[in-house]
């Protein structure tokens, strides 16, 4: 069925994925509103005109400062993000490092029992905006409002 929606489709990539995540969510990969929160994810990108807006920008690389800054990083994974990014997910898990902690959604059906996430120690001293500012990864200027 992927490979049925013609490249030229205005939203064939966005087809793709929600087939993706259609197919990994009935065999228990992905939650069951792992397609809603999808859809809404494409809602909003629609919205704002398929565009990082800067306040947006601003956040995620305030954010990256914080991970690449952390004494134990981990990155929580998703079953959508496990199922459409995973080279990209242990790409960056491998360029911080950082642990990974995945949560699937096993089926009903299975025998395996999901355990609660592991509980991280917070180890991680507040970054000022300035240190944010300051740190390698950080390629642009932040707003002041960060």
């Amino acid at each position: 069925m992927i490979n049925d929606i013609p490249d030229s489709h205005p939203r064939a990539a966005s087809l793709r994925m929600r087939h993706t995540i259609e197919k990994y969510r009935t065999e228990g990969l992905v939650a069951d509103a792992g397609p809603i929160a999808h859809g809404r994810g494409e809602a909003f990108d629609y919205i704002l005109g398929e565009e990082t807006i800067k306040p947006v920008y601003d956040d995620i690389m305030f954010a990256a400062a914080l991970l690449v800054s952390a004494k134990h990083p981990v990155i929580s994974i998703n079953g959508n993000a496990a199922v459409l990014v995973p080279e990209a997910i242990i790409s960056l898990s491998n360029a911080i490092p950082a642990k990974m902690e995945v949560k699937l959604n096993p089926p009903a059906t299975s025998n395996v029992v999901p355990s609660p996430a592991p509980i991280i120690p917070q180890s991680t001293p507040q970054m000022t905006t300035q240190q944010a500012r300051n740190h390698p990864f950080v390629v642009e200027e932040l707003s002041d409002n960060v």
